[in-house]
């Protein structure tokens, strides 16, 4: 992976600027800043070229910087910087705008082909494509900062790293991010196979709690289908006692009925008919006799009744021609006219011949009623006459009643006989009935039977095929999530890239300090107890000075951290998935003495020799160790590039 032109616009102190980054070897950049006699080199923007190119790549820069803080404050618009990319045969072109004209806020990245025509890789979003130059250059800002770029104030202090932070940093330098993204996949993977193999599980429990119901109701079926064997047995049996009980009443209703002659009750009969006809003219003349009675009698309650109507209205009349005087003010009952005093005398001439009236017919009528009642009670005293002088047939009437009543009996014990042979008759078809009838519970148990063959079925099934599929896919994909986790392949790759970091770290420790001071890269440490436990770490020990990191001076931890960041962009440059070779250091060479200045310059000298391009940014003249020289220059709030050699 190269990065070779990069072009800056308006970007912090950068006017306009193209700066080659590919094979350029071991330069030097320092500043002039016209603008501030008092800062010298300090605010030129010698930073802004490492700058524009982090920002290029990450929309942030080395010493993080995002937003409009890039853009030149003289200018105030316009900024963007351009960053040609090559990784093996293909080209990228990664263009970050801010506050500008066209290009807005946006990033684009554009593949080229070699005549200079270009596929937009652009996405929808800008972190679309973030992500996207990502893939493209295989490198995180994070290993930019703690690889491609150590600077004074910005280098990461990387003895004190968090365990979890140094492996994340290592192993994305290292190039083995991709198994991070597999372990993730496959915990993703782990985790479908667990809820398919939790599905099955609760299939089978399902499974099993119908088992166990069905299983139950299949119990309750068969003992039901047994209660109703017995009842049937038990009814059958008290059929046939009641068919039995039923024929012997009607024997005893047959010997009963034989008492009786029904030749001999016959004969009886008739000659007692025969007499009692032979009386006839006598009850013909009684009944004439009470007819004649009856209709007188009621004649004379006829006649009764008129008499105690006309007697009653006498009495109203009465009373209405005794009280005349309240007639006064009321109105007349045929007329409707209201009586006055002046006629009283008229009303009571009038009630007085009503009166009259009424009494006369009352007297006729009384005599009508009295001769009536003469007339009935004379023809009640003939029937009653004729009846004393009639024959008595009281004799016949019960001797005729006598027979009829063992005639009914006889026909009684008859019928008798026909009903309990009729009973015995049904009793013993439902005997034969009960006998035969299917047991309603045969049915449930046949269903509840097959039910459970069923179940047991996809029970078994299960157990033998789905049950050990699933746990054998659990199973492999927690080995895969072993694998690919922190303690699997992971570190083992740590393991291999251990003895690479502390190589590298005690190469160039050991030239920085002349060997006093030691950093040892290791992915085990020991506790309190003396117990190893697996934690990343750096251990640094000083010969002259402290036995660890935060014991040691600002210039020796200064040196440590140059060797770390040193040693982890070899790695980078070496083992990556897209090794970077490029390195910049700014004023790293600060706070260190004239020897320490000359091992760090050799050891900058060979790196540029074996990644290609090292460029260190420094106040300090170092031209005695660096041919080399761009310079940034300030001029009017805008800083150009101008390159010595």
């Amino acid at each position: 992976m190269k990065f070779t032109d990069m072009v800056i616009q308006n970007f912090l102190t950068i006017g306009e600027a193209t700066i080659g980054l590919d094979d350029v070897g071991l330069m030097l950049i320092q500043g002039v800043n016209d603008d501030d006699s008092s800062a010298d080199s300090n605010g030129a923007g010698k930073s802004s070229i490492a700058d524009a190119l982090s920002w290029c790549l990450f929309g942030i820069t080395a010493r993080g910087v995002t937003g409009d803080g890039v853009v030149n404050r003289t200018v105030g618009k316009e900024t963007c910087v351009q960053l040609d990319v090559k990784d093996g045969e293909d080209i990228y072109r990664i263009i970050r705008h801010r506050k500008h004209k066209t290009g807005k806020n946006a990033v684009h990245l554009l593949k080229l082909d070699g005549t200079g025509a270009s596929t937009d890789l652009t996405k929808g979003t800008d972190k679309l494509t973030q992500a996207e130059v990502v893939r493209v250059i295989g490198c995180s800002y994070e290993v930019f900062r703690a690889a491609v770029y150590a600077a004074q104030e910005q280098m990461p202090d990387l003895p004190a790293l968090t365990d979890k932070q140094l492996k994340l940093l290592v192993e994305e330098a290292a190039g083995i991010t991709l198994l991070e993204q597999a372990h993730d996949t496959a915990r993703a993977v782990l985790v479908a196979e667990r809820a398919q193999l939790s599905e099955v599980e609760r299939d089978l429990a399902r499974l099993n709690d119908r088992l166990e119901i069905v299983q139950s109701n299949l119990i309750g079926a068969e003992r039901r289908q047994e209660v109703f064997e017995r009842e049937r047995a038990a009814r059958v049996l008290a059929a046939r006692e009641l068919a039995k009980a039923a024929a012997g009443e009607a024997k005893t209703a047959a010997r009963a009925a034989e008492v009786y002659d029904p030749t001999e009750l016959a004969a009886q009969l008739a000659e007692v008919d025969a007499k009692i006809a032979g009386l006839e003219g006598e009850r013909q003349r009684e009944r004439e006799l009470a007819d004649d009675a009856a209709k007188a009698d009621r004649t004379a309650g006829i006649e009764r009744s008129k008499l105690t109507r006309l007697v009653d209205e006498v009495r109203a009349t009465k009373a209405r021609l005794t009280n005349t005087e309240e007639l006064v003010g009321t109105p007349c009952g045929e007329c409707g006219k209201t009586y006055e005093t002046g006629d009283l005398t008229e009303v009571r001439a009038h009630l007085g011949q009503s009166l009259h009236d009424v009494v006369a017919r009352c007297k006729a009528q009384k005599t009508v009623a009295d001769d009536a009642q003469t007339r009935a009670q004379m023809l009640a005293d003939a029937l009653e006459e004729h009846r004393a002088s009639m024959t008595s047939v009281a004799a016949l009437n019960a001797q005729r009643d006598a027979l009829r009543r063992d005639i009914d009996a006889r026909a009684a014990r008859l019928s008798e006989v026909a009903r309990h042979t009729e009973q015995a008759r049904k009793y013993l078809t439902d005997a034969e009935t009960r006998k035969t009838e299917p047991n309603p519970h045969d049915a449930e148990v046949a269903e509840q039977t097959a039910l459970i063959t069923a179940l047991t079925e996809k029970i078994n099934a299960i157990k033998t095929t789905a049950l050990p599929a699933g746990q054998k896919k659990v199973e492999v994909a927690e080995q895969v999530v072993r694998v690919y986790g922190p303690g699997g392949v992971r570190a083992l790759i740590l393991d291999t890239v251990t003895p690479f970091l502390n190589e590298r770290t005690a190469r160039y420790l050991g030239t920085l300090t002349d060997g006093h001071a030691q950093a040892t890269w290791s992915t085990l440490t020991r506790t309190a107890k003396g117990e190893l436990r697996e934690k990343f770490t750096i251990d640094v020990v000083h010969a002259a000075g402290g036995d660890s990191f935060a014991a040691l001076s600002g210039g020796e931890k200064r040196k440590v951290r140059v060797a770390c960041a040193l040693a982890l962009q070899d790695l980078v440059a070496s083992r990556a998935t897209k090794p970077i070779e490029l390195f910049f250091g700014d004023e790293i060479d600060d706070a260190l003495d004239s020897a320490g200045l000359e091992r760090l310059m050799g050891i900058l000298e060979e790196k540029a020799r074996e990644r290609g391009t090292v460029m260190v940014i420094s106040h300090r003249s170092l031209r005695d160790w660096i041919s080399q020289v761009l310079t940034v220059r300030k001029h009017g709030g805008l800083a150009s590039v101008e390159w010595v050699t």
